[in-house]
């Protein structure tokens, strides 16, 4: 499975009267993406002008284009993680280091968790600066 990364150019832009024009990669005109399945033209944006972000998202499609052709689903995103189980992850990943004295962080790990529990806030994705 193959995507095509292909500009779609402007009226204003020269080459938008040109044939086979759409690979050509030195003007800004919006890059779209852009492949065959089952005997179907698919095309979505890009979201970019500059072909080198472009191809990344080429990749990652064509990676899923593969993976859902082979029947294989494809990971899918971790659930949202609990403040505790930041927290016990943070310490975690501090002892890994090597850091003798975290009780600087368990002193500020302690405040979120007062905070949180003070606010009936779960989740570390809930928790928010001020004024957002």
């Amino acid at each position: 499975m193959t995507v095509t990364v292909y500009a779609r150019h402007s009226s204003q832009c020269s080459k938008s009267k040109e044939r086979n024009a759409g690979q050509w990669k030195r003007c800004k005109c919006p890059l779209w993406l852009q492949w065959n399945t089952s005997g179907n033209q698919f095309k979505k944006s890009a979201k970019t002008r500059s072909w080198d972000i472009a191809t990344k998202p080429a990749r990652k499609l064509e990676e899923a284009l593969e993976l859902a052709a082979n029947g294989i689903e494809p990971p899918k995103k971790p659930d949202h993680i609990t403040i505790e189980a930041a927290a016990d992850l943070y310490l975690g990943d501090m002892a890994q280091r090597g850091i003798k004295d975290p009780s600087k962080a368990r002193r500020m790990l302690a405040r979120l968790r007062d905070y949180a529990n003070a606010r009936q806030v779960m989740l570390l994705k809930d928790v928010t600066r001020p004024g957002c």
